[in-house]
């Protein structure tokens, strides 16, 4: 997965990226969780328009079965949790954007 951030204004604080892949019962077969660019640019240090790239390798459970499943992301500081997330002005579940589905075949 590559992420491109771009901040509107310089963030305040050192964010932790989430990224989760959920099967259709809700829970969550793979994840990585780690600072944008694995600690080479934390957050803080981003200026207002810059753009960031953030390749990203996330685990998928040994376990996980062939099917569908929805990969979701998120920013959180261990502080103040989970940043809210909108789409077109609207909030969106337990504050995370869904990007796609993929389909995993073993």
């Amino acid at each position: 997965l590559i992420l491109y951030w771009q901040a509107l204004a310089a963030p305040a604080r050192n964010y932790t990226v989430f990224n989760h892949l959920i099967g259709a019962d809700g829970q969550l077969y793979g994840q990585l969780d780690s600072p944008p660019v694995s600690d080479a640019w934390l957050t803080s240090a981003w200026l207002p328009g810059e753009v960031v790239i953030d390749r990203r390798l996330i685990a998928v459970d040994k376990g996980v079965g062939n099917g569908r499943y929805t990969l979701a992301i998120g920013l959180y500081t261990n502080e103040e949790g989970r940043l809210p997330v909108t789409v077109d002005g609207q909030p969106q579940a337990n504050d995370q954007l869904s990007l796609t589905e993929i389909s995993i075949e073993r």
